[in-house]
This record gives structure tokens, sequence and C-alpha cells, in this order.
């Protein structure tokens, strides 16, 4: 799909905002599908739910970030703008614009990020007339802002293209089953030895310390480490919440658990680098390695 504004919404946030496990689980259903860009400035990271699309914007060196979300339901892009304007300070066309009539020239790639919010769309007519102002400014730093938020604005017209993380009807190497789950399944998750799920054979345990750590610091550690992240919904289960990530060559995978029968969140380790990731996490998170499953895993069974 090329052209048109294929983003319904789009929302400039701060730099350092990071799409996270409390994020998706409010948003419902996204999967990381991979990593790429728009073009040669912006690059994209894209996660899916069915047919929504959310896009993680961002041009690295103006330290611009922006959300872009796409679904066919109005409920679902008004879900997105609450839940984004919940968690982080965002800004629209609009108030981009009115911060550039009070600070040009002094902050002349306020320009830039104005073109990010508009998500690929046409601009509105007080944002085309400044834009062509900004062009002819006096100041060769506003004319280059301007030049270069024309070229941004051009690249967010088309989907980004990116590089698949995995076929995601095939489990990553790590998560294979070596023989069919009883109840069908293709792929290992760590779940109560009672479920019909298959578990890995050397599963290292680690409890996240209250005030030291907590599930989204671990999937910042992988994500800032470049592991993929795997999503898993039990749709037998809905208080079950799974989070897999599997490290670049897909030998090894990290589980982040949640279920109200466990006191705290719990990350489960196995693969041929456990060893170096448990270390890893203890140094990072201060987590505390378990001789085994958590106090009251067997209830998550019931």
């Amino acid at each position: 799909m090329t052209g048109g504004r294929w983003a319904a919404c789009a929302l400039v946030v701060p730099p350092e905002a990071r799409i996270d496990i409390g994020l998706l689980d409010r948003l419902g259903g996204f999967a990381c599908l991979g990593r790429g860009g728009f073009g040669s400035e912006v690059a994209a990271t894209v996660y899916a739910a069915g047919d929504d699309l959310l896009v993680e914007a961002a041009i690295p060196e103006l330290a611009i970030k922006a959300l872009l979300f796409r679904a066919d339901r109005a409920e679902r892009v008004a879900a997105f703008r609450e839940a984004i304007a919940a968690r982080f300070a965002v800004c629209t066309e609009q108030i981009l614009r009115d911060m550039l009539y009070q600070t040009l020239p002094r902050s002349p790639w306020t320009l830039v990020a104005m073109a990010m919010a508009l998500g690929g769309g046409p601009a509105e007519r007080q944002t085309r007339d400044l834009l062509r102002a900004c062009r002819n400014h006096d100041d060769a730093e506003v004319r280059a802002a301007a030049l270069y938020a024309d070229t941004v604005a051009e690249e967010l017209r088309h989907l980004p293209v990116i590089r698949l993380e995995a076929d995601p009807h095939k489990p990553a190497r790590v998560l294979g089953a070596d023989q069919p789950t009883l109840d069908g399944r293709d792929r290992i998750t760590v779940r109560s030895p009672t479920m019909e799920h298959a578990m890995p054979g050397c599963v290292t345990w680690l409890r996240l310390v209250p005030g030291s750590g907590c599930a989204d610091d671990v999937a910042l550690w992988a994500e800032d480490a470049h592991w993929g992240l795997e999503l898993i919904h039990d749709d037998a289960d809905s208080a079950w919440s799974q989070y897999i990530y599997c490290d670049p060559v897909s030998r090894s995978a990290l589980h982040i658990l949640r279920h109200p029968a466990l006191e705290h969140a719990y990350v489960a380790v196995h693969g041929a680098n456990s060893e170096p990731t448990v270390g890893a996490l203890r140094t990072a998170l201060d987590a505390e390695v378990l001789t085994g499953p958590p106090a009251g895993w067997g209830r998550t069974a019931d």
C-alpha cells in the first residue's frame, strides 16, 4: 500500500519513549513484525495485531520519535490515542506548529517533528503556509530544516519496508518442540507441568525482587541486547501472560511470566546461552535465582 494517509493517528513522543510490555498489554495483541525504515531517513519498528499496525518511527540523529497507528475501527484509534497520552507526553501537528510560531528560528528542527506528526497524510493549510515561509527564510538553518521536513513527510507517505523478525507461523529454533504437544501446539512454552504444553528440558528461574526490577525492565534489557519478541497469548487462559524473547541466533530464550496465582513476575531462561543470560539479568536487575519453579506454580493450571 503506497500513497495517501495510511496511518490513522500519528503522535510525536519523547525520544526516550519505549514500547514495552505494559503498553502492548493495553493496546492488545501486538507482536513485533520486524525492523527497517521508511526510506533513507526514518527508521521503523513495526508491530501488528491482525490488520492493525503500530509503527515506532524515529530519526535518532535528531532525537525525534513518533508512534503511528493504523486500524479500521475508530474505537481502536481512540483507544490508541488514550493509551499513548496516558503513558507519554505527546505532540500533534497543531501543537508543534503553535510551538514553532513562538520559537523560530531558535528551534528550526522542530519542523521535522511536525512533519512526523503528519503520519504520511496531508498537512493542514497553516502547516503548509509555515513550511513555505521557512523554505524562504533568511536563516540558512531554518531553510535546511524545512527541506529536510519535506523529505521526511514524503517518506512517511509509504508503509515502511522491514526485515521480518521471523516467520510468524514457524517458531524460533529454540522454541521448536521436538514432539507435537498434546494440545497441538508446535512451540515450547513454559507452563505448569500439569498443563498440556511442551516444556524445555532445563530451565533457570528468576524472581524479580520488588523495588529492583519489573517485567518491563526485563523487556528493556532484552530489546537493548537485540533479542526478538515473540508474543504468546493463551486464548484458553486469559489470566495467563507470557512474553518470550529469543536471542539473535535463536539459541536461547527468556520467558516473562505473570499469573494471578503468582505473587511476583518471574523469568524463565533456557537454551544454549542460559548461563551468561542469567548472569546478565542478575547484574542488571538484581534478580533472585531460584532452585526450581516459583511457589504457587501448580495453581496456575487450575
